[in-house]
């Protein structure tokens, strides 16, 4: 289903374009190139929450780490396949604390790692990938973003319509005051892609084609962003 809703509303974004562009502009090779592939040149910087000795929330032998690695792999390869350029804080599982002594705290020195590696990198956006732990009865992902810079809330909007229409669980984007978040100097979201505190979506995160699904629609939710990028600027 939402594999379908992201055809139709990326074919909708093409004909409204195409309805109102000069031909003149219609006619131009980058435009075209543009909405064929949306991601070509893009810069996407891909951080799977945790790793190493930091296993993040649990639920019996089920880590997170694992779970946002497994995702953020898949995630990297549909991204690419689109023509994005790539990069992940970790591909394996490792911790980041080891690259950088700016405090005296292990999970701290982490996080301004990942934080490092993104400004470092200048992506176009960056994606945080992480799993969610609350009461048994929570469900569905919830994407966080900062209010100091609004491509970051419509970039979480643009993501979080597909993960609903996936999960069939409604959540708003949240601002979320996360260092990550806070630090990084360009557009983007954390996505809690579920939650490890519910007996059935526990399940469902270790299962490599619902995997495989949160991947597309986290890719969805960015492609469709740039397109509404390209559309709006070029108008």
């Amino acid at each position: 289903m939402f594999i379908r809703y992201r055809t139709i509303t990326t074919a909708a974004i093409i004909f409204f374009t195409l309805c109102i562009l000069p031909l003149s502009q219609l006619l131009h090779a980058q435009h075209v190139s543009a909405w064929l592939q949306p991601l070509a040149g893009k810069v996407i910087v891909i951080d799977p929450g945790h790793g190493g000795i930091d296993g993040g929330c649990s639920r019996g032998s089920v880590l997170e780490k694992n779970i946002n690695l497994s995702v953020a792999l898949i995630l990297r390869d549909k991204l690419k396949k689109e023509g994005a350029q790539v990069y992940m804080t970790r591909d394996n599982d490792t911790a980041l604390d080891h690259l950088n002594n700016k405090s005296p705290y292990r999970h701290k020195r982490d996080l301004i790692a990942r934080t490092d590696i993104i400004n470092q990198r200048k992506p176009d956006i960056f994606l945080s990938l992480h799993v969610n732990s609350g009461s048994a009865s929570s469900r569905g992902a919830i994407v966080f973003y900062s209010s100091k810079n609004p491509d970051s809330a419509n970039l979480a909007k643009s993501i979080q319509n597909y993960l609903n229409e996936l999960t069939g669980y409604i959540h708003t984007p949240q601002e979320g005051d996360f260092f990550l978040l806070r630090n990084a100097e360009v557009p983007g979201v954390l996505i809690e892609m579920g939650f490890i505190s519910n007996p059935q979506e526990v399940t469902m995160l270790q299962d490599k084609t619902y995997q495989s699904k949160l991947a597309e629609s986290i890719d969805s939710g960015v492609v469709y962003y740039f397109l509404r990028l390209i559309t709006f600027y070029t108008f």
